[in-house]
């Protein structure tokens, strides 16, 4: 159990960072506490428009290039994958991971055939 609670756990798993798909690119201010901003560019606000209250164009600080992680149940039948459907095959989500974490092929292709009996 994730300590935020049951469906509320937010990650990034760099799909945004990547754009496969070459989705458009936003801008967005974030106001500080202390009255500076911060600029972010991203193709994915993830959850910052969904938790922060735009003010005349600026946005209180939040997370960017978050999004819920949904359960695996039944997963082999979901496909496109990712928040964008930038992965057409389960095969294709392992390829990603596998720039991120330390798999050998066999354990890409053991972790699929396994996701494919849930």
């Amino acid at each position: 159990m994730h300590p935020a609670g049951a469906g509320r756990r937010f990650e990034n798993i760099f799909v945004s960072e990547r754009n496969l798909l070459q989705n458009p690119v936003s801008t967005f201010l974030f106001q500080n506490a202390d009255g500076t901003t911060n600029r972010v560019s991203t193709p994915d606000p993830g959850l910052v428009l969904i938790q922060s209250e735009s003010l005349k164009g600026l946005f209180l600080p939040g997370p960017v290039n978050l999004f819920r992680t949904p359960t695996l149940w039944n997963v082999k039948n979901t496909a496109p994958y990712f928040h964008d459907n930038s992965a057409k095959t389960l095969e294709q989500v392992m390829e990603h991971y596998q720039l991120y974490l330390p798999l050998s092929d066999q354990e890409a292709i053991d972790i699929v055939a396994f996701l494919k009996l849930l």
